[in-house]
């Protein structure tokens, strides 16, 4: 019964540092580079002709999965290490604590540095079955999160050196990882080649690293009161916002021609997704401006995120169509209704929104936000945190790195 509870004391620390909800996000951007790497796309589809993809080992393919969710543990786990005293200080409430081992106390420092040393090898491992040219990329991948959380590189706390590097983790790896399942160790190019896939992917990346502007949003006050000089805490929230809104935007537009070139066709769905993308980033990101209070501000921050992973969704579903050689028809049916699957969802937070409790609306809460960055404070000197704000999927958490 000891080696049961210790086991499943493990498994909880495992399940926390996962965060299903993200690993299953950057899991979606694995896939989607599978596909796009091995379905032929644009003038080479006609050369490949009804030419079955060879579909990998199943063992291989669970290695892939694997490979990427450690490497994500592996950073929140690091991560969490490294901003526990943050945590501490944001994180008030037993719901919002409930995903932070070492704030809920379910872990100690000892026993989470033990896991970051077990993932490290199973990652190293896992990719190893993957292809063996991946092995030295999963061990990049390993020092990154440690340069990205600790002293004394941390770049978490280097503005938006932050913002630049997550979609490594995020996007670019998990390409890689796909490329690796794709080729072997073989080293011959995909049937859907790589450039034109690889501008996609750099596109999402592109749109990845904007939304992840607001992920320091529900943080402020805890980085404030730490000295982690987040993009936020430097430049103050209304040039953040800009600056989100002008990446997402430019990762839509990226990642949308490419895949229009990979189609070879206009795909109405990806324009309809592409203005609803236009128009809602822009309002999502000016509400949550103009939102009093921590939690409107973060129920808003994860709107802008729905509308992102919808596109990501859109482009998906694409893919997939081509690979089943659907009609054009039928794919951008399947498109539109995935699309209108995320329009419900975005709904539901203009749902919660209307019913949500405004925190503190006077000037001396806004008093971080108002102007500019770390000068640009309540006259008195003080910095006053907005009002608290349960942590809920997707507004903007991605691990909170």
């Amino acid at each position: 019964m000891h080696l049961i509870r210790r086991l499943a004391g493990w498994g909880r620390v495992l399940w926390q540092v996962l965060r299903p909800m993200t690993t299953l996000l950057v899991l979606l951007h694995a896939a989607l580079a599978w596909a796009l790497f091995t379905t032929p796309g644009g003038l080479a589809d006609a050369a490949a002709g009804s030419t079955p993809v060879p579909v990998p080992e199943l063992g291989r393919v669970l290695a892939a999965l694997g490979t990427v969710a450690a490497w994500y543990a592996h950073a929140v786990a690091v991560n969490d290490l490294s901003d526990v005293e943050v945590d501490r200080i944001n994180l008030t409430t037993e719901e919002q604590r409930r995903g932070r081992p070492l704030v809920n106390s379910s872990a100690s420092p000892r026993r989470l540095w033990w896991l970051v040393a077990a993932l490290s090898v199973v990652q190293l491992g896992l990719a190893w079955l993957v292809a063996g040219w991946l092995v030295p990329v999963a061990a990049v991948m390993v020092v990154l999160n440690g340069v990205y959380s600790l002293p004394p590189c941390r770049l978490s706390a280097r503005g938006a050196v932050a913002q630049v590097c997550l979609p490594l983790g995020y996007v670019v790896h998990p390409s890689v990882v796909a490329l690796a399942l794709a080729t072997g160790d073989d080293g011959v190019a995909p049937p859907g080649g790589v450039v034109v896939p690889g501008l996609v992917m750099a596109g999402l990346a592109v749109l990845f690293c904007g939304r992840l502007f607001g992920k320091d949003i529900r943080d402020e006050v805890g980085d404030r009161a730490t000295g982690k000089r987040t993009f936020l805490v430097r430049h103050g929230l209304l040039v953040t916002l800009r600056v989100c809104g002008v990446v997402v935007l430019a990762g839509v537009l990226l990642s949308g021609t490419a895949l229009s070139v990979w189609l070879a066709r206009p795909s109405p769905a990806l324009g309809v997704a592409a203005a609803a993308c236009a128009v809602a980033v822009p309002w999502g990101l000016r509400s949550l401006w103009r939102a009093a209070g921590l939690d409107r501000r973060l129920l808003w921050t994860g709107f802008v995120g729905r509308v992102a992973t919808g596109w990501l969704f859109c482009c998906l579903l694409l893919v997939i169509a081509r690979t089943q050689r659907m009609a054009d028809w039928q794919a951008e049916l399947l498109a539109g209704l995935g699309l209108v699957v995320f329009g419900f969802g975005c709904l539901r937070f203009l749902e919660e929104l209307s019913v949500a409790v405004d925190g503190p609306t006077s000037p001396a809460d806004q008093g971080p936000h108002a102007g500019g960055g770390e000068g640009d404070q309540r006259g008195d000197g003080q910095v006053v945190g907005p009002a608290r704000a349960e942590q809920l999927g997707d507004r903007g958490d991605h691990g909170d790195r």
